[in-house]
């Protein structure tokens, strides 16, 4: 059960880093201090998973924007997508979808985060 809490809350906090703009893997960073902020450590590798997971529900879309916007199918092989360290043009990006976007203003209960951006005093991360 916790590790579902802790796997839709990563989710989700992905799906909020790609919603205002084309993002690349340096979401990484924003992720780790967003994740951070909430008393909680995320992988990269679970970074990917829920940016497969968004693709394969379609609530995000992978797109190359070294000549223009150029959506890919599906979710982009290790060397599309690039490194948060060295983020470079060629890289794969992604970015919200309508769908996605339905989800991600619908209510969240378990959001960890107020309206004024502070933690909840009653948030406890998932545990694993």
């Amino acid at each position: 059960m916790e590790t579902t809490r802790r796997r839709q809350l990563v989710l989700r906090i992905v799906l909020n880093e790609i919603s205002d703009d084309y993002e690349n893997l340096k979401i990484t960073k924003q992720v780790h201090r967003t994740s951070s902020d909430c008393r909680m450590t995320v992988s990269r590798h679970e970074i990917l998973q829920a940016l497969t997971d968004l693709i394969t529900a379609k609530l995000a879309k992978a797109y190359r924007l070294s000549n223009g916007v150029e959506p890919i199918d599906g979710m982009p092989s290790a060397t599309e997508i690039g490194s948060p360290d060295a983020p470079a043009v060629e890289d794969a990006f992604f970015w919200i979808t309508k769908k996605g976007m339905k989800l991600q203003l619908a209510a969240y209960s378990d959001w960890p985060f107020d309206d004024d951006n502070q933690l909840r005093a009653d948030w406890k991360p998932p545990e694993g």
